[in-house]
């Protein structure tokens, strides 16, 4: 991510962003980059470097700036590093796009998510719950009886409750496991100010406070 956002970024290892409530590190602690292993369990389905899985990356190319071109290129190299697969590049604008994701005509594609409220809940609903349509809305159609009834679970629990939390663990050790999704990165906020300012705050709740602002 250094190579496209030049460390404005933060990798990011699971659904539930770092620094919100309930967040586990869980792809981080339950993967590590292992080519040798890759290439082992592309051997086992079938695969070889004469007989590569091929498949297509679809990407937006305006949606979520200019950049998402430049992060392709660079997930269709690391996953061509096992010398096993082979990946094509492909685009479609916006109106276009989401329409063929949620007919779940892309078997991978790259795919953003702005918030509509600062809670775990907005970022595990949305796209793993199957039985309110969440997940096929979102091209995955993941479908797990178990973390429906764990995410209805979530949100009965108190709040910042240590039940809650352990319950939002089990959600994202289910992701991990099944990887219907895998997450690449979060934006970090960032301001540019002059000496005599003061009173800036940056937070999770992404609002930028004028009014805590001093001119000295």
């Amino acid at each position: 991510m250094s190579t496209v956002f030049l460390d404005s970024v933060d990798p990011l290892y699971s659904l539930i962003p770092s620094g919100m409530f309930g967040h586990t590190d869980v792809f981080k602690t339950r993967y590590s980059r292992n080519i040798a292993a890759a290439q082992a369990l592309l051997t086992q389905a079938g695969f070889s470097t004469t007989n590569k899985l091929r498949f297509t990356l679809w990407y937006t190319p305006v949606r979520y700036g200019s950049t998402e071109a430049d992060v392709a290129t660079l997930v269709k190299q690391a996953l061509e590093q096992t010398g096993m697969v082979s990946v094509t590049l492909q685009s479609q604008e916006w109106l276009v796009y989401r329409q063929s994701f949620r007919l779940g005509q892309f078997s991978v594609f790259l795919l953003g998510w702005f918030p509509d409220y600062l809670d775990p809940d907005d970022y595990t609903y949305p796209f793993l719950h199957y039985a309110s349509g969440g997940s096929a809305s979102f091209g995955s159609w993941y479908q797990n009886d178990s973390v429906d009834t764990l995410i209805n679970l979530q949100a009965t629990q108190p709040i910042a409750s240590t039940q809650r939390a352990q319950t939002l663990s089990q959600i994202q050790d289910a992701l991990a496991n099944d990887v219907p999704y895998l997450p690449l990165w979060q934006t970090s906020q960032q301001v540019v100010y002059k000496p005599s300012i003061s009173g800036v705050i940056l937070d999770q709740s992404q609002f930028f406070r004028y009014f805590t602002l001093r001119v000295s």
